[in-house]
């Protein structure tokens, strides 16, 4: 189950690049960002997710550095991950904060999805 928290628009140019400023803000407004759960995505997460928009087509998810559990684990292990999708309208990358269930088969599992 995912929850949504928060929300983040990452503008794009009409040919598609990412305005750099746009970028920045969204860097800046996860800088020192904590959270009761204990895998939090922060900036180093949300630089990883600009870095990787130019490559996506359609959504890139970005999952808290803390990495995943094994399906064995016994209690609920929340974590957030950010996701972003591109708005159809406009073009532009709107970011969201979801939480979602750390638990993975062998507890590995890549990072970053971009599709």
């Amino acid at each position: 189950m995912t929850k949504t928290e928060t929300t983040i628009t990452i503008e794009t140019t009409p040919t598609g690049r990412i305005r750099k400023a746009s970028a920045d803000q969204a860097i800046a407004a996860l800088a020192g960002r904590t959270s009761r759960i204990k895998r939090y995505v922060d900036d180093a997460e949300m630089r990883t997710l600009v870095d990787q928009l130019p490559a996506a087509t359609s959504r890139v998810r970005v999952y808290s550095g803390a990495g995943f559990v094994p399906n064995s684990y016994r209690y609920a292990c929340p974590m957030e991950a950010l996701e972003a999708t591109r708005d159809a309208d406009t073009g532009n990358w709107v970011v969201r904060i979801v939480a979602t269930d750390a638990k993975r088969s062998g507890g590995t599992g890549p990072t970053v999805v971009v599709r």
